[in-house]
């Protein structure tokens, strides 16, 4: 994945050869960008409820027929919080001048 395909709301998989094993191509879905738009850091909600901070080559990009955890009980819980957070966070607040 390059740094500029990285956007919030994205699903991605954790790379084959991410150095922590026990996170290897676990799921989530993008949910805050830090840092140079050329080099960004993501912040992951993954399928499980853990929260995570990724280098945007760590992750590849998860498509809808490919995902493993779509229709589960974690995905809607992960729908649901980012609706709720997107409910009550201004979008113009989040914006760095």
């Amino acid at each position: 994945m390059r740094s500029e395909e990285a956007q919030v709301g994205k699903r991605v998989r954790v790379g084959k050869d991410h150095r922590l094993a026990n996170l290897r191509g676990r799921e989530g879905t993008i949910v805050k960008r830090w840092g140079n738009p050329g080099y960004a850091a993501l912040d992951v909600l993954l399928d499980d409820g853990g929260w995570q901070l990724f280098w945007y080559h760590e992750l590849e990009e998860v498509d809808e027929d490919d995902s493993g955890a779509r229709h589960g009980p974690i995905q809607r819980l992960r729908q649901r919080v980012l609706v709720q957070v997107e409910d009550v966070i201004d979008p113009e607040w989040l914006q760095i001048s």
